[in-house]
């Protein structure tokens, strides 16, 4: 199977996941930008020499941070891709955008799928959404990720991505309880095994990395009643500016926008 990953840099390490896996990837690093090649990858110059080495359809794997650079990226390759090809988006970019990007790809029969690595540290999944067509062809490459067993079918395009924002208010809330569970269990005069039953009880879990404060604007725009997620994220926030530490910020290319006026 070759994938194209240069194109779209290494900002979550899934180019370099996929080589360990065994996959054949060609890179381009050139586009806007210039996002990195995945070290080990052939780099290829020029896009028709690059799009011609790869076996139709052709699966393109976006590895980027969310953002405007995902939208000049699609930009750049949009002319090359044909009926079929398969862009797999594994920016965790806000699920409205994501949304936009593939209501047109879709009107060239190029199919848009939004991937996201979600879940505890080594025993993570991969969601998958988007027209089941694509996905099918995404299923070999998520599974060159994780076990077939924890890929799992997310649901409507943006669905994965809209997940994806979920894990950071997940591990905001993880964050809060693992501190309240510590001065538990340091309040014991006992000995024990303070990190060890911190470990059994909550499993660790890549931290918050600036998408949670889009749950917040979702949940009053959907009317959504989120108490736990909402105290866990500004109390997050709240550590950070006390410890002078900036807080990550993610970029979201538009604001919240009602699915059926995009679709």
């Amino acid at each position: 199977m070759v994938l194209a990953v240069g194109l779209v840099g290494d900002a979550h390490g899934i180019g370099a996941a996929l080589l360990r896996a065994g996959t054949t990837m060609l890179a381009r690093s050139d586009l806007p930008g210039e996002p990195p090649a995945t070290k080990g990858a052939t780099l290829i110059q020029g896009e028709r020499s690059f799009f011609e080495q790869l076996e139709f359809p052709r699966r393109i794997v976006l590895d980027l941070l969310p953002g405007e650079q995902v939208d000049q990226v699609l930009e750049a390759v949009y002319p090359w891709l044909e009926p079929g090809d398969v862009v797999l988006d594994f920016s965790g970019s806000y699920w409205v955008d994501t949304l936009r990007r593939f209501r047109r790809m879709r009107h060239r029969s190029i199919y848009h799928v939004d991937l996201a690595l979600v879940g505890q540290t080594g025993a993570r999944h991969v969601l998958v959404a988007g027209d089941a067509e694509g996905v099918a062809l995404a299923l070999p490459v998520a599974e060159q990720l994780v076990p077939a067993r924890r890929v799992v079918r997310a649901g409507h395009a943006g669905t994965a991505h809209y997940a994806r924002a979920l894990g950071d208010a997940v591990a905001s809330v993880a964050s809060q309880l693992r501190g309240e569970l510590r001065q538990m269990l340091e309040a014991l005069p006992l000995d024990q095994d303070v990190g060890g039953i911190l470990t059994a009880l909550l499993p660790a879990r890549p931290p918050s990395d600036g998408r949670a404060p889009w749950v917040l604007d979702d949940a009053v725009r959907l009317e959504a009643a989120t108490p736990l997620l909402a105290q866990a994220i500004m109390l997050d926030r709240a550590e950070q500016l006390e410890q002078h530490v900036t807080p990550v910020s993610l970029t979201r290319v538009g604001p919240y926008q009602d699915p059926e006026e995009i679709l």
